[in-house]
C-alpha cells in the first residue's frame, strides 16, 4: 500500500513472509536504509524488488548489479536511479575478458 507510513514499512521489512518483504522492497515510501537492508535478503524476489525501486540508494544498486540472479541484475538495469557507470560496467565486458589480438 503506497500510503503505509515509513516506520511501519521498516517494521514489516523483518516479517518472516517473503511476500511481505518483497512488497515492502517495492513500496515507493520505504526508507532508503530499509531498502539497503532488503537488498541483502536471502530471497531473490525481495532483492529484485529492492533493485527495481527508484528510491534504492546508488551504492546499494551498485552492489546488486553483481547479484548471482539475473532477475535482480535486470531490476538494477531497469532502475532509473542506477548510475550510468554501473550500467556501463554491466554491459561492457571487463578488460581481462576481451579477446586478445
Amino acid at each position: 500500500n503506497p500510503h503505509t507510513p515509513p516506520k511501519t514499512l521498516t517494521h514489516l521489512a523483518a516479517d518472516p513472509a517473503e511476500l511481505v518483504r518483497e512488497s515492502v522492497a517495492g513500496n515507493p515510501h520505504t526508507p532508503p536504509e530499509t531498502l539497503t537492508h532488503l537488498a541483502s535478503d536471502p530471497d531473490h524476489d525481495v532483492r529484485w524488488s529492492a533493485a527495481s525501486n527508484p528510491h534504492t540508494p546508488p551504492k546499494t544498486l551498485t552492489h546488486l548489479a553483481n547479484d548471482p540472479h539475473g532477475c535482480v541484475r535486470a531490476g538494477v538495469a531497469g532502475n532509473p536511479a542506477t548510475p550510468l557507470t554501473v550500467l556501463e560496467a554491466m554491459v561492457l565486458p571487463a578488460e581481462s575478458e576481451q579477446p586478445q589480438q
